[in-house]
């Protein structure tokens, strides 16, 4: 879906192409954030949502009350606001999910990062210009699923600078894919 020139769903998978096209199909991917990210994030506030109507709808139901009807229209219009609430920040975290990725080629290291409709980031680090591939993991839950933070260091670059991607699955294994195509391994 295309809407404007800064919301394109299909950017990743033309410029992968394109890119695959210059350097070859081994050489170019893409890096996506983790698919426990969107449960986090996308699923599981809708599975709250779920549960705690549950809980405002049987407590509402089950009750008498003297008003009856504007508890009623109470519950139903607090209900409405809190789902409205929860598809906001769900589509955000939606769009973080499937629109953010990095795209690894051997010259250059690119970070897209869409917010909203209107606004999309690119960052790029050319090949040579990267002091060094960094992978973070913390707490137990990132070390037990392999979930973690990649981030380029840039040389002579402030920190802003630096191209930092977090939430990605199999970091580890990712970090040495990233490594092999820009021809950093050792």
């Amino acid at each position: 879906m295309r809407l404007f020139s800064n919301f394109d769903s299909w950017l990743e998978k033309r410029l992968v192409a394109e890119y695959q096209e210059g350097f070859g199909a081994e050489k170019v991917f893409s890096v996506h954030k983790s698919r426990r990210f969107y449960i986090s994030k996308v699923l599981f506030p809708f599975i709250r949502f779920l549960i705690i109507f549950g809980i405002w709808l049987s407590v509402v139901y089950w009750f008498e009350y003297p008003d009856k009807n504007i508890v009623l229209w109470v519950f139903w219009l607090t209900s409405l606001v809190y789902l409205l609430y929860v598809m906001r920040q769900a589509s955000k975290e939606y769009v973080d999910y499937k629109m953010d990725f990095l795209i690894i080629t051997p010259k250059e290291v690119i970070k897209y990062n869409q917010t909203g409709v209107l606004h999309r980031d690119t960052e790029t680090i050319h090949v040579d210009k990267v002091r060094s591939v960094t992978v973070a993991k913390h707490w137990l839950f990132e070390s037990f699923f392999d979930i973690g933070t990649i981030t380029f260091l840039a040389e002579w670059e402030s920190e802003n600078g630096d191209i930092v991607m977090p939430s990605i699955d199999a970091v580890e294994s990712i970090e040495q894919r990233i490594r092999h195509s820009m021809g950093l391994s050792s």
